[in-house]
């Protein structure tokens, strides 16, 4: 009985230890991309800065801001605001699982970053990107009637390259750089009250999928210019998709 009382106690000490490095596996991939973590093994986390840079020469970034938060948070309780927020960036996180192949990146306050493709490689990361964009449009629009709140969202994306790696010793973060980071930044800065503003490279790279009738140029810091597209939005799209059928 003793012997089978020691074996019972070490099979349930072991589904323990199982379920708690899967608990911490699943937290070290919400900050790190299973690609990059597989670069880490037996560096400690404060030394994961030290590791080297990853370059993603074809993938497409998407930046979104609610506009009006700053505004808001003034004028509902804290745990209004924390619902709404919890809210939306939930359902932008459903949103983005489903679609696949996105990577969030970071999240500060009210603006939401991701990578479309990259760490997670796929053909159509432009497509796949422009979906996860007017999902985000659809899904807060939807929200802000439901909650009888004034919010909108602005949403840019772009399509190029980008440059990553583990920045910072304590909560160390998986971060994005690069020119095209700051397009993309751009882009979402002059996007539409609930509308979608993209680069003429993510424009080009969706081959007539997306409407996109609106040019513009947007100013970068270094004064280039860079032509832009206001993306048609999702019941624009679908009756494009019904007429084409």
């Amino acid at each position: 009985k003793e012997h089978h009382a020691r074996l019972a106690a070490h099979d349930e000490y072991h589904l323990k230890l199982t379920a708690v490095r899967a608990t911490m596996e699943k937290l070290i991939f919400s900050i790190i991309p299973p690609n990059k973590v597989k670069q880490l093994p037996g560096i400690m986390p404060e030394r994961w800065f030290t590791s080297a840079y990853d370059e993603y020469p074809d993938c497409t970034l998407l930046q979104m801001d609610v506009s009006g938060f700053t505004e808001l948070s003034s004028t509902i309780e804290p745990q209004e605001l924390v619902e709404l927020i919890q809210s939306v960036f939930v359902s932008i996180d459903y949103a983005a699982d489903c679609l696949a192949h996105v990577w969030k990146v970071e999240l500060i306050g009210d603006c939401y970053k991701a990578i479309i493709g990259g760490p997670r490689a796929c053909k159509d990361h432009a497509a796949r990107g422009v979906a996860l964009a007017h999902s985000i449009v659809y899904l807060c629009r939807t929200i802000a009637k439901r909650l009888k709140v004034p919010i909108s969202v602005r949403v840019g994306v772009h399509t190029g390259s980008a440059q990553a790696t583990v920045v910072g010793v304590q909560m160390p973060r998986y971060l994005l750089f690069g020119r095209d980071c700051e397009i993309v930044n751009r882009l979402e800065q002059q996007a539409p009250l609930n509308g979608v503003l993209l680069s003429h490279a993510t424009a080009a790279a969706l081959a007539g999928q997306w409407p996109h009738p609106a040019e513009r140029s947007i100013n970068l810091a270094d004064g280039t210019k860079v032509q832009a597209y206001s993306s048609g939005g999702v019941e624009e799209c679908e009756t494009k998709w019904r007429d084409s059928a």
